[in-house]
């Protein structure tokens, strides 16, 4: 989160440095990797964010992931693509799929 808000305050290289040194965790690989997600929204590198947001909504279990994605104006640069609407869109209905029937 640090890395990120030094981006958006336009110290982009510190940010970078920070981001570029973070070892990822043993266990709470889900958070993690939708917090890199974020940072690479916020760089602004469209085929770095999209890498990670794919590979983060594919690990996501948590059906919160969508509420971040629909809240996040950090994100509402890449709401009209088609690559950025197609993975929610898959997320969401493997998390729906994986939903207890009631």
């Amino acid at each position: 989160m640090q890395a990120g808000m030094l981006v958006q305050s336009g110290q982009r290289d510190e940010g970078r440095r920070i981001f570029d040194a973070i070892v990822p965790p043993r266990t709470g690989l889900e958070t993690f990797e939708i917090n890199r997600a974020w940072f690479l929204a916020v760089w602004g590198d469209r085929v770095t964010f999209y890498t990670q947001f794919e590979k983060a909504l594919a690990l996501a279990k948590d059906p919160s992931v969508l509420s971040w994605i629909a809240e996040d104006d950090d994100l509402d640069r890449y709401r009209a693509e088609e690559r950025f609407t197609s993975a929610v869109a898959a997320c969401r209905q493997r998390l729906l799929d994986a939903m207890p029937e009631r």
